[in-house]
């Protein structure tokens, strides 16, 4: 595949796949620092979310992304999400345009550093679109990988109702002598921070996550992330399962 043709088959893609996904608050991904220029990435992600003591909270989500490092610091993403609620309709329900820059090169600073800008558009009835400013951090110790994301999100539009949404993603990683590699996350999401609620009124995850991929073609990979994380708050749900699929060009 020619370099020259990957920005054609994302937005192909995209368009292609965005109209049919059928998102939950909660675990998702932790960012990387780094950015490759020509690296075209096309990731879907399902996750379901379990409340054991009431079946109304179960969630699955089905969400699309398409990234591709335009230069050497700059790489540009759309993202695509979808919700099922037990008892309700499969809404399509947002749209998120985004752009990660690259702040410090690999290994020059004691943390590899990114910051990242999106904005989500509402595309179900009465949904606000959304703002959202992220500072990510990354440093490798050994064989042990450190990721960490401070995210701050501002609802606008005519449904906006909240402002200065805090979350919070870390994760810890290493790989294995078989190629697999594992590692640790939390998720947390504190709300506005101008009216924090509790602790328990929050929502908090935390949970082990598989990684693994297969050499396909020349410069292409297939990979695949497998996570379940207990909700440790009483907001939280109890249970959430991700399954992501990961196609790689370089």
């Amino acid at each position: 595949m020619k370099l020259t043709m990957k920005p054609a088959i994302a937005a192909l893609v995209a368009t292609t796949l965005l109209t049919s996904t059928a998102a939950i608050a909660g675990p998702g991904s932790v960012t990387s620092a780094g950015v490759t220029q020509g690296k075209l990435e096309l990731k879907n992600d399902l996750i379901a979310a379990f409340d054991y003591e009431d079946d109304a909270n179960e969630e699955y989500e089905a969400k699309l992304e398409v990234e591709y490092g335009v230069t050497d610091k700059l790489q540009l993403k759309l993202e695509g999400e979808g919700k099922h609620t037990a008892g309700a309709d499969t809404e399509f329900e947002k749209v998120k345009l985004a752009a990660k820059h690259e702040l410090t090169k690999q290994g020059d600073y004691f943390f590899d550093s990114a910051a990242q800008l999106s904005y989500s558009i509402g595309t179900t009835s009465g949904k606000a679109d959304e703002i959202e400013g992220e500072l990510i951090l990354a440093k490798n110790i050994g064989a042990y990988e450190f990721k960490s994301n401070f995210e701050l999100a501002e609802e606008v539009g005519d449904h906006s109702e909240e402002s200065a949404l805090f979350e919070l993603k870390l994760g810890g990683y290493t790989k294995l002598d078989s190629g697999v590699t594992v590692g640790l996350e939390y998720y947390g999401d504190f709300g506005e921070l101008g009216d924090m609620q509790s602790y328990d009124e929050q929502k908090h995850f935390i949970g082990p996550r598989a990684k693994w991929g297969y050499d396909i073609a020349e410069g292409t990979e297939l990979k695949f992330e497998l996570g379940y994380y207990a909700g440790i708050s009483e907001a939280a749900e109890d249970a959430t399962l991700l399954l992501r699929t990961k196609f790689e060009f370089e």
